[in-house]
């Protein structure tokens, strides 16, 4: 036992007889412990699964890890196409508007607006929603 363990042990005796009237237990801070045994390992093979790690593209690693092995071209991940470029440009430039205008009022950054324009954007559903939105059309990934 260390000093304060006896200390501690100590004022609860002398407390005891004159707090009787208290409604609340003491509370032990130093639990002796056998630090001579170890203490058990958790195995690493658990029982309990885990869901697959979702990449950005929406493929679970694993199945990116395969393809990338079987060199497959799968992982490239979608652009704008031509017709969506247009249709964002055309109807931008027909309400006279500026991409920083059309960023601002589709609470983005004006050089996402840029890069679906020049496209080099990483289509992003919520990305488009918003845009056309502001624009008044409807654009999906598959335009």
């Amino acid at each position: 036992m260390n000093k304060m363990h006896v200390y501690f042990c100590a004022y609860l005796k002398m407390s005891a007889s004159y707090g009787s009237h208290q409604d609340w237990t003491p509370v032990v801070f130093n639990k002796a412990t056998d630090i001579s045994k170890p203490k058990p390992k958790k195995s690493k093979t658990s029982s309990t699964k885990t869901a697959p790690r979702i990449t950005p593209s929406g493929i679970p690693a694993w199945q990116l890890e395969s393809m990338a092995d079987k060199g497959e071209d799968k992982m490239k991940l979608k652009t704008p196409s031509a017709n969506l470029i247009k249709k964002i440009r055309d109807r931008r430039q027909e309400l006279n508007l500026t991409q920083k205008e059309v960023a601002n009022r589709a609470n983005l950054q004006q050089s996402i607006i840029a890069s679906y324009e020049n496209g080099t954007a990483i289509v992003n559903q919520r990305q488009l929603s918003a845009i056309g939105r502001v624009l008044g059309i409807t654009l999906s990934k598959k335009d």
